[in-house]
């Protein structure tokens, strides 16, 4: 995670001010706000892999919503076979990543990272660990995910404030294709 997080062009550190840890809400409360650059949907990661998104901010602090919270989602890919879905929060410790066609190489201990598809997290940025993989009534895989990180136990976390400028859609906007 290093290597992605250093590649972002403006980063900020925070410190954990307060938490919101209840069934239905799983939220903490950092010390930056848009004095800082903060912005909604800007993704904020730890030394473990991804944490949340910003969800709200004032001008000096933020709100953002953990990977457990039951209203999250990120895009994310099975590191080793690079099957896709979307993980999901519980309100408890436990995340699912869900929408995995059923015929995909999924397997107990895999690792499971950001996708990058989310228009939000950077790719490879850690999630969890396989550990429960069930046939959903819809034909699609459920897989049960040990978080790489300890939420509740959180101080301090990093936003990634501005990507690196020249990606895949620098420069494009509506009716830019092809030029």
């Amino acid at each position: 995670p290093r290597s992605m997080v250093s590649s972002w062009a403006t980063t900020c550190w925070l410190t954990v001010v307060t938490a919101a840890l209840t069934s239905q809400t799983k939220m903490i409360v950092v010390d930056r706000g848009s004095a800082d650059g903060v912005l909604t949907d800007l993704p904020v990661v730890s030394w473990g892999g991804a944490v949340g998104r910003v969800v709200s901010f004032g001008p000096g602090h933020a709100k953002v919503q953990l990977l457990t919270d039951p209203n999250s989602g990120v895009g994310a890919i099975v590191q080793r076979s690079r099957a896709q879905g979307i993980v999901v929060g519980h309100g408890s410790r436990r995340l699912d990543l869900l929408y995995v066609p059923r015929y995909s190489d999924v397997a107990h201990g895999d690792r499971v990272v950001t996708s990058g598809l989310d228009g939000i997290f950077p790719r490879g940025m850690g999630i969890g660990e396989v550990v429960r993989i069930v046939q959903d009534p819809d034909g699609s895989l459920a897989v049960g995910l040990k978080p790489e990180l300890e939420y509740a136990a959180l101080d301090e976390v990093l936003i990634l404030l501005e990507p690196p400028s020249g990606g895949l859609l620098a420069g494009t906007e509506a009716g830019e294709e092809g030029r």
